[in-house]
């Protein structure tokens, strides 16, 4: 089974599903621009695929989860077989893989990244509760701290930006975590928050599905999120230190896409923390404020 994402253009798909990236994009010399967009869209299918989005990958809509997860399983391991090969063999014209197999020959990008995310998107299929921080940890370097390595490539970088390219790769995805608690249990049956530190404010997940559930909150939820969202800060900080080792060409786009995710960390704040009661997601004017605050800091 294809997924119908492939027959839609690279920009189409940025602009419906990483509105965020897409904006930075624009900001980016148009050849790095299409390489990116490129990139996205080879790893937008396979996360497509595991979280089962009903209105382009309708398995979620006749099946039950363990279902879900077990087509979704084969459906990835069938994927990484024909990426590997279509790498392997330099077939630059194959339909569905030829140009991702030459963004990743022309841009010397480590075909183990590649691994390393299907192997995190395999353990969406099977692994939906996190005991600690370093196991969540593992996960999120497949499935975020790899694009971050890879775009390195794209935007070109110094061999000093790799540790920090890693870190603002788990600095975003934690962000969507905390963001999308909620809509991860409801729809997917996942919780990413480690039970070790929830136990640190006397929660467990079971208080997290209890929130899903009621929509409400109570004081040990809000102090969890706030010392999250401080640990979520420093990183970007951190991560942000990136830019002196990226071309000048490119840290505008890069800084972007740091400041539009971080900005999930403020609309969180002003909604008091609850995220199962309404959207936290970032909204126009959100980043309109930040595009902003990056206009001002780029302006000389």
């Amino acid at each position: 089974m294809t997924s119908p994402l492939h027959s839609q253009s690279n920009t189409t798909i940025m602009q419906r599903y990483g509105t965020s990236y897409y904006l930075a994009t624009l900001f980016f010399p148009k050849n790095i621009s299409q390489e990116t967009m490129q990139l996205y869209k080879f790893v937008r299918i396979p996360d497509q695929i595991v979280d089962g989005e009903v209105q382009d990958w309708p398995v979620l809509a006749t099946t039950n989860l363990s279902e879900h997860y077990l087509a979704a399983w084969k459906q990835l391991r069938a994927m990484w077989k024909k990426r590997e090969s279509v790498y392997t063999r330099n077939d630059y014209s194959d339909e569905e893989w030829g140009l991702s197999a030459k963004l990743f020959h022309d841009k010397k990008i480590p075909f183990s990244y590649s691994r390393d995310f299907f192997d995190a998107m395999l353990m969406d299929t099977d692994t939906h509760r996190y005991q600690t921080y370093e196991q969540l940890q593992q996960y999120m370097y497949g499935s975020a701290s790899v694009v971050g390595l890879m775009m390195c490539h794209i935007t070109g970088f110094e061999k000093e930006a790799i540790p920090y390219a890693t870190l603002l790769g788990e600095a975003m995805q934690l962000s969507n975590f905390l963001r999308d608690i909620g809509e991860d249990y409801e729809l997917l049956g996942r919780i990413y928050l480690p039970e070790q530190d929830l136990k640190r404010f006397d929660l467990t997940h079971n208080d997290i599905i209890y929130y899903c559930e009621s929509k409400r909150i109570d004081e040990r939820f809000v102090h969890f999120m706030q010392e999250y969202i401080t640990l979520n800060r420093k990183q970007y900080a951190q991560a942000l230190e990136w830019l002196q080792y990226l071309p000048k060409k490119t840290r505008k786009g890069v800084y972007l896409a740091a400041i539009i995710y971080e900005g999930i960390l403020d609309r969180i704040e002003k909604n008091n923390y609850n995220v199962f009661a309404r959207s936290c997601r970032t909204t126009k004017r959100d980043k309109t404020k930040l595009l902003v605050r990056w206009l001002r800091t780029f302006s000389l």
